[in-house]
């Protein structure tokens, strides 16, 4: 297993991350002009390649009890980062991820493309996941 020496991202954090993530889906000090149309943004000091919604139900109530900065981007059209980068974990919602759909009852169906998801929307999976009530991030 490949070691992360990341500041925010201490071994215990990587570690649980990697139960979840291939170690090549996880990019330390990515570019974040790489991800975005307009090629523009320094690094994010942690880049996760999403790759199903198993990964986002782990890693997103992990992130939050640890108190981790993460913000969710998909395809990076009509995003723009600083140049000094964004100090926290990114999760691209990429291959397999271009569409997110989530049933809270049979009357009741949200669909999501993740050119258009929002941190506010990923709340709203995770509550109406554990049987809450819908409403906004």
């Amino acid at each position: 297993m490949q070691e992360c020496d990341l500041e925010l991202i201490n071994e215990a954090v990587y570690e649980y991350i990697s139960q979840y993530v291939d170690p090549q889906d996880i990019l330390k000090n990515e570019p974040m002009s790489r991800h975005t149309t307009f090629c523009v943004g320094g690094e994010a000091e942690a880049f996760l390649r999403i790759r199903n919604k198993e990964q986002l139900e782990k890693l997103i109530p992990y992130f939050k009890l640890a108190e981790l900065p993460y913000f969710v981007i998909g395809n990076g059209s009509n995003l723009l980062v600083g140049d000094k980068g964004y100090h926290g974990i990114i999760l691209y919602l990429g291959d397999g991820m271009d569409q997110i759909r989530v049933d809270g009852n049979r009357s009741e169906s949200t669909r999501l493309n993740s050119s258009h998801l929002r941190i506010e929307d990923c709340g709203v999976i995770m509550k109406k996941k554990k049987g809450g009530g819908g409403g906004g991030g």
